[in-house]
């Protein structure tokens, strides 16, 4: 993920990125047919979720979770907090 901040008042700007590695099991055919009739692959950045049916497919995270969800909150807070 990459996130800028900006302060429009003062000027100051943050900005950062992030990396997170997932790692999945190997899934049998079955197993992707079965998760493509759930309908999640269609509506999600690299067709799954890590906070749906998709998760279970997941056998480890290196890195931020919420980074994989979307947005990294804490960064985005200490970002935040440095603009001020």
């Amino acid at each position: 993920s990459g996130i800028v901040v900006i302060n429009m008042y003062n000027k100051k700007i943050e900005q950062e990125s992030l990396y997170t590695e997932v790692k999945f099991s190997n899934l049998s055919d079955e197993e992707i047919k079965a998760y493509i009739k759930t309908g999640e692959p269609f509506d999600k950045a690299g067709a799954y979720g890590i906070q749906g049916y998709g998760g279970v497919f997941i056998e480890s995270i290196n890195g931020c979770y919420y980074n994989v969800v979307g947005l990294p909150l804490n960064l985005l807070n200490k970002m935040l907090n440095k603009v001020k």
